[in-house]
């Protein structure tokens, strides 16, 4: 797991501490899938956009459906802005 996977997963589970996400093979699961629904995974996404300061456009955020997505659209907006993890 990478420190972006990690701190996302840290982030579901103050989300929901009962989500069922713990190995590298849980990151490509759907969020609905691991036990957070789509206003859990809103705060997800709003807690990893205030963290890393970037902005998820709207039009990606229904792309973003699994913890390893979210963590590569974060990986490429970093790498975008000149910036790591």
């Amino acid at each position: 797991m990478t420190p972006l996977q990690d701190v996302i997963v840290k982030i579901v589970l103050e989300e929901n501490a009962s989500a069922a996400v713990d190995a590298d093979a849980d990151l490509d699961r759907a969020f609905s899938d691991i036990g957070i629904d789509s206003l859990g995974a809103m705060a997800v996404m709003l807690k990893v956009m205030e963290r890393y300061d970037i902005k998820i456009p709207d039009s990606e955020v229904d792309k973003l459906r699994t913890p390893n997505l979210l963590a590569r659209f974060v990986e490429g907006e970093l790498t975008r802005l000149g910036r790591s993890t």
